[in-house]
């Protein structure tokens, strides 16, 4: 998915109520560097609701690595968190298992 409001290219699917992103960029903009925007175009495409009920919103990206990322939809900001996996399952796992986690902003 290339949304007009993202540089990133990415899709996503749901794992267990996980948002789980994946970067497709290879020569474009990433998913990281256009978090805010990435974020913000999958929020208004399920709907706010849906967004902001899921357990957790999980990325991986452009090397195979997922982390964790919230959205300050007021501030237009995005924290990261680290899953310190390569495996979606495990990832899905911590992510919930942290509830949105402990934050670092990049």
């Amino acid at each position: 998915m290339k949304n007009i409001l993202t540089s990133a290219i990415w899709d996503y699917h749901v794992n267990r109520g996980v948002l789980v992103i994946r970067d497709q960029s290879t020569d474009s903009c990433t998913v990281t560097n256009d978090a805010e925007n990435v974020l913000e175009s999958l929020r208004d495409e399920i709907g706010a609701e849906a967004f902001d009920s899921a357990p957790a919103v999980i990325y991986r990206d452009s090397e195979g690595n997922y982390d964790g990322m919230v959205l300050d939809p007021d501030r237009r900001q995005v924290s990261f968190y680290s899953l310190a996996s390569t495996d979606e399952e495990a990832a899905v796992s911590r992510a919930l298992e942290t509830k949105r986690g402990t934050l670092l902003s990049y």
